[in-house]
């Protein structure tokens, strides 16, 4: 990577490929060369704690190890920093609160395990780029990371190998030998996984970096495979002759996500749009809606919301549903049903949907992640989902699932031209 000019890489290895030592003794070794701030990101400080600071190999030699005794001169356990001789310094820190990543000027970044579900990664990377890249840093970055199903760090993957600016590599147990010569990760100690109960999905992906086997517990980890298998995710029209419907997970206190679906008769549900933020009001929801629906020159159906937009607010007492009615908005309120049989209407819809690649790549990503809860006592997935970044798609996905009824599709209707005085909600 760095002999050929790259700042930028992104490293997909299997499990216990020895990323997270390669990644302490590449970090000492560019740190002795140029005096800085280095950071190893790790998603929780436990994490980095656990994984590093008090990790080992096999053989019981201490991961820290790699940055030679000889070349530091204080150790900072509480803040988990190694000051050099020649005043660099490397810090092993957590994504689990971006904000305090705000202000340092690292010079070299590593992000271990940049793919982890229910994390800050991606957020982090978007806050440290800006100061790597700056003309006065000049830093450089590295992703390294075994796959969790098509999320950012697939993203991220499939960018960087069409890009000149960075490097990219893909281990699996097929390509990682030992000094001697010797396999990483042997066929015999898989088979011992395998007949020890571990998954086949979690072999391919733990062993294999598989991108497309099921999250584990994934709802609808195979609902999107079938999809992808018969080319249901492809460059979708938006046709100006059918409505704009719209689904909205409403967050209080965090992201709100809206799905924009056309229906053709009872043999498609066209799903055109994503967009999800955070800690805005309704009204730039309602306007998001409205420059989408222009661009696109179509006209906004139903809006589809959760049965608790009904309930009024102490300090207005008026609901956020009778907010929206007095924006000009036709608001459909989708039934209280549990959280299972919304997913199970979810599932009946999905041979039906015609997903666009481009404009929902986020809202893919988001559906393919997912998943049930994991008892750890009981070795058992809950019938519960994880409450995650991934939630508030998924639930969008679910309320529109929950009032849609296949229907004859208005074939007759004359395109609509947009302009700055159009009325997309007519």
């Amino acid at each position: 990577m760095f002999e050929d000019g790259y700042k930028r890489a992104c490293i997909v290895a299997h499990r216990r490929s020895g990323k997270d030592l390669n990644s302490i003794h590449l970090c000492c070794a560019k740190a002795m060369e140029r005096v800085g701030s280095y950071w190893i990101i790790y998603p929780t400080q436990t994490q980095a704690r656990r994984s590093i600071w008090f990790g080992m190999t096999g053989d019981g030699t201490p991961y820290l190890d790699a940055i030679p005794h000889e070349l530091r001169t204080q150790v900072n356990n509480t803040e988990m920093r190694i000051h050099l001789c020649n005043g660099s310094t490397i810090s092993f820190v957590s994504a689990s609160d971006v904000d305090q990543l705000v202000g340092g000027n690292p010079i070299g970044v590593i992000f271990s395990e940049y793919s982890l579900p229910g994390t800050n990664m991606d957020k982090a990377w978007d806050l440290v780029r800006p100061i790597l890249a700056a003309a006065d840093n000049d830093g450089w970055a590295i992703m390294i990371y075994t796959p969790r199903g098509r999320n950012w760090g697939w993203t991220l993957f499939n960018a960087a190998e069409q890009s000149e600016r960075w490097f990219t590599q893909r281990l699996s147990v097929d390509d990682t030998r030992r000094a001697d010569g010797s396999p990483v990760i042997s066929p015999e100690a898989i088979e011992d996984e395998r007949i020890a109960g571990m998954d086949e999905s979690l072999i391919q992906q733990e062993f294999y970096v598989d991108w497309d086997v099921a999250l584990s517990g994934a709802y609808y980890a195979e609902d999107l495979k079938k999809a992808e298998a018969e080319n249901r995710i492809t460059n979708v029209p938006i046709e100006a002759t059918l409505d704009l419907e719209v689904s909205m997970d409403l967050g209080m206190d965090d992201s709100t996500a809206l799905i924009c679906f056309q229906v053709l008769g009872d043999r498609e549900v066209r799903v055109v749009g994503y967009y999800e933020s955070s800690g805005e009001g309704l009204a730039h929801y309602v306007q998001w809606i409205r420059d989408f629906a222009a661009k696109h020159k179509v006209r906004v159906g139903r809006i589809i919301a959760p049965h608790d937009i009904e309930v009024r607010e102490l300090g207005t007492g008026v609901s956020r549903k009778e907010m929206l009615v007095r924006m000009g908005i036709r608001v459909t309120v989708a039934p209280k049903l549990k959280v299972q049989e919304g997913i199970d209407q979810a599932r009946r819809m999905f041979p039906l949907c015609w997903f666009d690649k481009e404009r929902c790549g986020e809202l893919l990503e988001l559906l393919a992640a997912y998943r049930k809860e994991w008892n750890e006592k009981n070795k058992a997935w809950r019938m519960t989902p994880v409450h995650d970044y991934a939630s508030h798609a998924a639930d969008s996905f679910r309320y529109y699932a929950s009032v849609f009824r296949p229907r004859r599709a208005d074939a007759g209707r004359a395109p609509i031209i947009a302009n700055t005085d159009f009325d997309v909600f007519g």
